[in-house]
């Protein structure tokens, strides 16, 4: 009835949720925070204390109050709920974090974020949220938990995602966690191109062009002198232009872009790339792309 706008379903579902037992009562919070007036939801989550209502009706609520297009912008969360650590809660609570940032809730969120007993999409969201409060807050503890985390963890199964968190947080050890078994593999057998490559690509999605340029190359001159330039696939050749562009070795580059034999159209979603903002101001990368 209150979905479809019933006038007096809310007043209604109001006296439930000071008066009714434990389930009417998770039952009203959570049609009152999906469909409610949006601008009371603060109000009526500061009123339930935790043993009135079940961690799994108010963590249904808070996600379906974070879905809401009509939520206000000034939106904040009862400072209560930051401290709950049921897991439906902490979902729930990192929904509305995720779309209302909240300055106190920085410890919280990386605790969330590093806790391998919650589920993974939960922690995913957490490590979202932990990014965003990085970039608007600065949220420094945040970062050394999740350096801490890596470090003391690194068999976590969401490890390679803290790691691709931390290093959008101008982390180091991000970074480290992600190049140094490709790096060791380098080191056991410098002559094993198939090696340089998978290093040079992740240094490529790590934005280290130079370092990525100096694998590629090394690891085709390595295919040139046994002969296996067949065996070099088009997403290498792809990397490794992207490598030679965004440090500026533009001939290599090119010759590295013709050889993965990709059409325009193929070429479209990587055209915006930074690493090929120089290069485009060439007549022969622009031809290549369907520019010219």
């Amino acid at each position: 009835a209150l979905a479809r706008g019933g006038r007096l379903a809310e007043p209604a579902l109001d006296r439930f949720l000071r008066r009714g037992t434990a389930a009417e009562r998770g039952r009203a919070l959570r049609a009152l925070l999906a469909h409610g007036r949006a601008d009371r939801a603060a109000e009526r989550l500061a009123a339930v204390q935790p043993p009135e209502v079940s961690p799994a009706d108010l963590g249904a609520g808070l996600a379906a109050l974070a879905a809401r297009p009509d939520l206000p912008e000034n939106f904040v969360l009862p400072e209560d709920l930051l401290s709950r650590t049921e897991p439906e809660v902490v979902a729930g609570v990192l929904a509305l974090l995720r779309v209302r940032p909240d300055r106190r809730a920085e410890e919280r969120v990386a605790e969330a974020a590093a806790a391998t007993d919650l589920a993974a999409e939960a922690r995913r969201l957490a490590l979202a949220v932990a990014e965003d409060g990085w970039r608007r807050f600065r949220w420094r503890r945040a970062q050394r938990t999740l350096e801490r985390h890596l470090e003391d963890h690194p068999e976590d199964p969401l490890a390679e995602e803290v790691a691709w968190t931390l290093h959008r947080m101008d982390s180091r050890a991000g970074a480290r966690f992600l190049t140094e078994p490709l790096e060791e593999a380098v080191r056991a057998n410098g002559d094993d191109y198939r090696a340089r490559f998978r290093l040079g690509s992740r240094l490529v999605e790590l934005g280290d062009f130079d370092a990525a340029y100096r694998e590629f190359r090394t690891g085709l001159k390595l295919v040139e002198a046994f002969g296996r330039g067949s065996r070099v696939d088009r997403s290498t050749w792809l990397d490794a232009a992207r490598a030679a562009c965004g440090s500026r070795h533009y001939g290599e580059g090119l010759d590295w872009l013709r050889g993965a034999r990709m059409s325009p159209r193929q070429l479209e979603p990587y055209r915006d790339l930074p690493e090929f903002a120089g290069a485009l101001k060439k007549s022969s990368f622009r031809k290549l792309f369907g520019l010219e």
